[in-house]
């Protein structure tokens, strides 16, 4: 049987499906919270996350989570992959091309019912954690 959990994380609808028995697995009530800590980590629209006092922070050094730290090791991978199209030190950039509030302020996501349908054209993948 198939267990779905919608929920809202990143600006955007999430959905999680697992197979289990007759009742959900219990690691699937797991999954909103795990969205939430990478949240209040990575987010640069939370003025009180992590990645948000670490930009405030440009002139001494700081300690930072593993999360973190795994996160940006994986991105200054992933720009010697790509040749530079994928960076992670493009803050400028993106708020000089008008990136500079979360997809939930902006008007097409207000007022939406956080129930919604989740279309044909969102993306999925699937792991096993077994």
């Amino acid at each position: 049987m198939l267990h779905r959990l919608p929920f809202r994380a990143m600006g955007g609808e999430m959905l999680v499906v697992m197979e289990g028995a007759n009742s959900a697995p219990s690691i699937i009530d797991e999954i909103p919270v795990w969205f939430e800590g990478w949240e209040q980590t990575l987010s640069r629209f939370r003025p009180n996350s992590e990645l948000s006092l670490l930009n405030q922070t440009f002139d001494q050094p700081v300690e930072v989570s593993d999360t973190l730290w795994d996160v940006f090791q994986y991105s200054l991978s992933a720009e010697i992959i790509t040749n530079g199209l994928v960076t992670p030190t493009v803050l400028d950039a993106m708020l000089e091309a008008g990136y500079d509030q979360s997809f939930d302020n902006l008007p097409r996501y207000q007022n939406k019912n956080e129930s919604s349908n989740f279309n044909s054209n969102a993306s999925a993948f699937t792991r096993s954690l077994g």
